[in-house]
Formats: structure tokens, C-alpha cells, sequence
């Protein structure tokens, strides 16, 4: 079976798309709002939110994806011509082209960049905006090695009870080794385990008001 005959389109709340992949039995996004999901708890509690503080950003994100938050990142650094970014996300299984043509991302940036954006070539730097340069990796999130790299996480692996060694500590003592102090992660899933978990590696943790649909999400803090 190809990754494009496990992923099927479906719509959420807020009118954006996203997809359901029947390899993990999740969606990739909030049913009640892709857009909005994305929009409020990576870009709001977390690329604006720590923007307050420092204009030189380099953001990690765990699964690329539909490449929603890559968009979203890209359409707020537009207003925020000071702030200089590095974006590298990390996918595994990236969606078909067949499939992403269909996602109607065209509601939050143009169809001609979200399209030129999954064109790029994997594993070497773009310079998308002149103040955002982007890498996308195709590789296993295991393969994670990085000391001290990043600033700002997007954690956006599907749900802890979908692939549950990435919400565990093995991996997380990656993340935490690849973000800086100060640095910051954030993700929808409030899980307990998780965040004493992400206690017990060094973080602070917050928990913030969520998206539509969810009470809860994280943010946490490196020390």
C-alpha cells in the first residue's frame, strides 16, 4: 500500500482541509479547525510569543506534514520583516503530490507558494522570504542529533497513542538537547505523562488555553 492510498482528504471546522492516514488512525490536524490550530498554538504561544523577546529565531518542527505551519510561519514573518528565521522541519512520510494539490491552503497564502513550498528539494536550504530560510528533511525523527540548534519547537507528531515513542523520554532528551535555554516548545497535546516528562528533562512547563476543541495545550520553557 503507497502513503498516498492510506491518506484521505477531509474537511475541519474552520473550512481548511486536512488528512486522516489510516497507517496511524489520526488526523494531522484538529477536526475542528486546521487553520485555526495552527495558527494559535504554534504561531501565537509560540513563534509571536517568544518574537517579543529575541528577532533572531531558528525554529525545529517535528513533522512537516501538509506543511500548514510552514505557511502560517511564513504569512506572519511577511508582517514581521525584522525577525530573521531558520525553519527546518523533519518528515518521515511526506503526503503524495497528488495529495497535497488538493488541500486548500489557498484560504491562508497563495496556491502558487504553498505549491512552490512542497516543490522545494529535501535536505538543502531555501531562502523563501529574505527573512525566513527554510530546510525540509526527509528522515526518520529518531535520526535527531543536534546540541543546542534551536530556539523554538514545533512539536506536531500525531497523538501519544498513535506513535507514542516520541512523546517519551528517549526522544524528548533529544529535543531537549537540540533547544537551547530559553528556548521554547509547544505542541496541542497536554498529556500528564508528558509534561513530567518534559519536567524531568529540563523544561517548564505551561499549560495554555488550547484551540477550538481543546481545552488545553502546552508550552514549555528550557532551563
Amino acid at each position: 500500500m503507497s502513503n498516498s492510498d492510506q491518506l484521505s482528504l477531509i474537511k475541519t471546522g474552520d473550512g481548511s482541509n486536512s488528512l486522516y492516514c489510516a497507517k496511524f488512525q489520526d488526523t494531522y490536524h484538529s477536526q475542528h479547525g486546521a487553520i485555526q490550530e495552527s495558527k494559535h498554538v504554534f504561531i501565537q504561544a509560540g513563534l509571536q510569543a517568544l518574537s517579543q523577546r529575541q528577532f533572531k529565531i531558528d525554529i525545529l518542527e517535528i513533522g512537516f506534514g501538509t506543511g500548514l505551519n510552514l505557511v502560517m510561519t511564513l504569512e506572519f514573518l511577511k508582517t514581521q520583516p525584522h525577525i530573521q528565521a531558520y525553519y527546518e522541519s523533519w518528515e518521515a512520510y511526506p503526503p503524495p503530490k497528488d495529495i497535497i494539490r488538493q488541500l486548500n491552503y489557498s484560504i491562508a497564502t497563495s496556491q502558487e507558494d504553498f505549491q512552490r513550498l512542497h516543490e522545494l528539494a529535501w535536505n538543502t536550504e531555501h531562502k523563501i522570504l529574505s527573512n525566513l530560510t527554510f530546510q525540509k528533511q526527509l528522515a526518520s525523527f529518531e535520526d535527531i542529533d543536534m546540541v543546542e540548534s534551536f530556539d523554538l519547537i514545533f512539536f506536531d507528531a500525531f497523538a501519544p497513542t498513535k506513535q507514542p515513542d516520541l512523546w517519551k523520554e528517549p526522544f524528548l532528551s533529544k529535543i531537549a538537547r537540540a533547544t537551547r535555554s530559553g528556548g521554547i516548545l509547544v505542541t496541542y497535546c497536554s498529556q500528564g505523562a508528558f509534561r513530567r516528562t518534559l519536567e524531568d528533562i529540563g523544561f517548564s512547563v505551561e499549560k495554555l488555553a488550547g484551540p477550538p476543541g481543546k481545552r488545553e495545550m502546552v508550552r514549555a520553557t528550557k532551563f
